[in-house]
């Protein structure tokens, strides 16, 4: 009879924050609850590779901490969303200086998603980032499908208003162009709302300062990305459909954000 393998140790190091920051504090309160209830060891450090070592195993240690030291057989790097360097060639280039590039590959942007050193150049989505948005006291728009997929629309509209303005042979003022985030989604602000998944039948949704745990929400993600599939595959009852139901839930997630940020 084979021998079983021993269970597996995981070690999590996330933010020093802890998890899911920019939620609710229930919502990362619960993740990190469940994590720990199935053998998960949470680590709140900023973890860097620990340099000339000749064992086949991966070992990190905390920068604040050189005590804490973590072992690994396998890594996944999971700290989020990143641009896959298409902005290093818009550098190289010469489209734009790269003393605005970000850490991540990231280009400040303007907040009409224009490169300030490039009018007719635009970013959406991870490529491009907005003095202050991912801070949670000013805009903090989240790096999701849905911001990126409004954020082209957006930049859509202020480059067919530059086009047209070439048309008529009038210059169009920076003013009258459309602003990220106040033109591109519901109320003017990013909707604080999303469904993370924690494994098939679990979930956390997060609707302004409302939290839902458990298994309602893994049910909703489901459909919610069933539904966007069908949409995808130009479904236009389905993507009708999608559209509306997006609307409205961040419209609500918006309202129950200022209701919160108002009383708080």
């Amino acid at each position: 009879m084979a021998r079983q393998a021993p269970p597996a140790s995981i070690t999590l190091a996330s933010s020093r924050k802890g998890l899911l920051p920019r939620f609710p504090k229930r919502s990362g309160l619960y993740a990190g609850t469940w994590l720990r209830q199935r053998g998960v060891r949470i680590l709140q450090a900023h973890l860097e590779p620990v340099v000339g070592n000749s064992e086949r195993r991966q070992h990190f240690q905390d920068c604040d901490d050189p005590a804490t030291v973590v072992s690994a057989d396998l890594v996944f790097d999971c700290t989020g969303a990143k641009d896959n360097g298409s902005t290093a060639a818009l550098v190289l280039g010469g489209l734009c200086d790269a003393s605005i590039m970000q850490k991540d590959g990231s280009l400040l942007t303007l907040s009409t998603l224009q490169l300030p050193q490039a009018s007719h150049v635009f970013i959406a989505g991870d490529a491009g980032r907005i003095p202050g948005e991912l801070d949670i006291s000013a805009l903090a728009c989240e790096k999701t499908a849905y911001a990126a997929e409004e954020g082209g629309v957006l930049a859509a509209r202020n480059v067919v208003k530059l086009l047209q303005s070439k048309q008529t042979h009038r210059s169009v003022v920076q003013g009258r162009l459309n602003q990220y985030p106040r033109d591109a989604f519901p109320l003017g602000r990013f909707p604080r709302l999303a469904v993370i998944s924690l494994y098939k039948y679990h979930a956390i949704l997060c609707l302004g300062s409302v939290v839902v745990v458990g298994r309602l929400p893994s049910i909703m993600k489901f459909a919610i990305e069933a539904l966007g599939v069908m949409a995808a595959k130009s479904n236009s009852i389905a993507a009708q459909v999608f559209r509306g139901l997006e609307r409205i839930s961040y419209m609500f997630a918006t309202l129950l954000s200022k209701k919160v940020r108002r009383y708080a």
